[in-house]
């Protein structure tokens, strides 16, 4: 129990460090290429778009990002461990949830493009355009799936953890998935994973600070009342 507790903090920690450089990553790379165009639109010169030396400074950057997807693989692999040690099944149930409707989303979306281009190719415009849209309702119903469920599994965890910053992590990982069509939900995802990082970081293994032992801590002063009221 206990090598599956450290398991479960050690994972959940790097996982939640890694989102916060990957989400940190693409909000600055963003930027950057907002600035670049900026610049090369007030130049009419769009030829070097992606050969300029604001670009390609930092192409090493371009790797950062991708370290969110590893941060999450993270998350979910000590989610599942955490629910061995609270013995919460539902806490690595909607773990998987999550994933399940972001993979249907985008695999959904992608099934949805290719139909669309079939549509252009047979010279459908309206249609095509009307399979694209459909795309991209898509695949945004799944990032609100998927933080939701993700909402649902650290809940879980807070609640048989005793720890309240999960559930807090949960509910800004739900407003960033909500927010993402209006392009904030990246900043305030990095909010959540900090707020995540400092969750993991301070939980406490059953019994060591969590909601069991408050309800110790709490019969011990029940039971000292009573001695002190019967003396």
């Amino acid at each position: 129990m206990s090598s599956d507790f450290s398991i479960a903090r050690v994972l959940g920690l790097t996982g939640s460090i890694l989102i916060v450089v990957g989400v940190a990553a693409s909000i600055f790379m963003g930027v950057v290429q907002l600035f670049a165009f900026i610049r090369l639109f007030y130049a009419q010169d769009f030829q070097g778009y992606f050969q300029t030396p604001l670009d390609t400074s930092l192409t090493g950057l371009y790797l950062l990002p991708h370290l969110n997807l590893i941060g999450w693989a993270l998350v979910i692999v000590s989610l599942y461990f955490s629910s061995r040690v609270y013995g919460e099944g539902g806490i690595f149930k909607y773990a998987v949830y999550s994933v399940a409707s972001i993979v249907v989303g985008v695999v959904g979306a992608i099934i949805i493009v290719l139909l669309a281009i079939i549509g252009v190719i047979l010279s459908a415009a309206p249609i095509g355009l009307f399979l694209l849209l459909a795309a991209i309702i898509v695949v945004l119903a799944g990032i609100v799936l998927m933080g939701y469920f993700m909402y649902r599994s650290l809940s879980l965890l807070s609640e048989k953890s005793g720890e309240p910053l999960f559930r807090a992590a949960g509910i800004i990982m739900f407003i960033a998935a909500v927010t993402m069509i209006i392009l904030i939900g990246s900043l305030i995802e990095l909010v959540g994973a900090i707020v995540l990082a400092i969750a993991f970081y301070t939980l406490k293994p059953p019994g060591g600070g969590g909601a069991h032992s408050k309800e110790v801590k709490i019969a011990k002063e029940d039971l000292e009342g009573q001695r002190e009221h019967s003396l």
